[in-house]
């Protein structure tokens, strides 16, 4: 999947967008996987004794975990498609918004938004973004919040492990 960025490739964001005097902003989606469509394949969780415990005291009767499993209906973090079930839901939204993707790492983007051009430096359910005015790349985390949980974290200082210093001279 995409959702994995060569250490390169995160470099080559930062200094087009240094070399564009773009000003690195960060995102973050929250609870990603919760968010996509329901996976294909069903998924069942073991009772604990936690479980059987809050059971009881929420319908007043036991529950025996030998006999039950409980049905997970949304692709938690750990099932076998949650990965990809994000990736097409976050690469629909940005292509929805007219971002293209590098043919060689999917999860860098190109767009314009207000005449504007943006450039995405995504991390699973992280975004650098990149761009002269910081109120537009706003405008995007905006967009993307309305189709999966999403806040703007401010001027980029940490990304993908990295530190990141922005001066009105250099990116480093």
């Amino acid at each position: 999947y995409a959702s994995c960025i060569s250490q390169p490739c995160m470099c080559l964001f930062f200094a087009i967008a240094a070399v564009e005097g773009m000003i690195v902003t960060f995102g973050n989606s929250t609870n990603a996987y919760q968010m996509t469509s329901p996976p294909t394949l069903q998924c069942y969780l073991e009772i604990e004794d936690a479980y059987c415990s809050w059971y009881k005291k929420r319908y007043k009767e036991d529950i025996d975990p030998r006999t039950h499993v409980i049905p997970v209906f949304k692709a938690l973090q750990g099932h076998p498609e949650a990965g990809a079930l994000w990736e097409r839901m976050i690469t629909g939204i940005l292509q929805k918004h007219g971002f293209k993707s590098t043919t060689h790492e999917r999860n860098l983007y190109r767009a314009k938004i207000d005449g504007q051009t943006l450039l995405v430096c995504r991390q699973v359910d992280d975004y650098a973004v990149a761009c002269s005015n910081p109120k537009i790349s706003e405008k995007l985390i905006k967009l993307i919040d309305q189709e999966a949980t999403t806040a703007s974290k401010g001027i980029c200082k940490r990304y993908n492990g990295v530190n990141v210093q922005q001066t009105r001279h250099y990116i480093k």
